[in-house]
């Protein structure tokens, strides 16, 4: 592949990230394959741009000021891998937890995959464990 078109991948995967902190999510147009699948480990797969923009809306209820620090981005022809660090605060419901009002922080990576310039494919991965011990839903283990 051409680095042009890793490139262009590569800006497509900053705008979603852009386009999900601005709540902007009608504009997920421009950079997401109608067909798009997200795949969260643990979680239902989503499928079509509208189960995805679904899926955000979600999270962005309970975690209205989300934050991403992109610290890397690893393009290799179709697939942009990111390491990223999540931070936010609880102020809604998710998954049946009234807001808690704590803040959280959690390390993740997605990885897009693309085909003419928009994601077809978003896999993400974050220490969901952790995050429900920082809302103080769940315990840290013992050792």
């Amino acid at each position: 592949m051409s680095s042009e078109l890793e490139m262009r991948n590569k800006e497509a995967t900053q705008r979603i990230w852009e386009l999900i902190e601005s709540d902007d999510l009608d504009a997920l147009d421009e950079v997401l394959a109608e067909d798009v699948v997200l795949r969260v480990p643990g979680e239902e797969e989503s499928r079509g741009i509208n189960e995805y923009k679904e899926y955000i809306e979600t999270y962005k209820k309970a975690f209205p000021n989300t934050s991403f620090e992109v610290h890397d981005m690893f393009v290799d022809g179709d697939v942009v891998i990111t390491h990223f660090t999540w931070r936010a605060t609880h102020e809604g419901e998710l998954e049946g937890i009234e807001a808690t009002g704590n803040t959280i922080e959690s390390p993740g990576m997605t990885i897009n995959r693309f085909e003419d310039g928009k994601a077809v494919e978003d896999i993400n991965y974050w220490d969901n464990l952790e995050v429900f011990q920082q809302l103080g839903v769940m315990e840290p283990p013992t050792g």
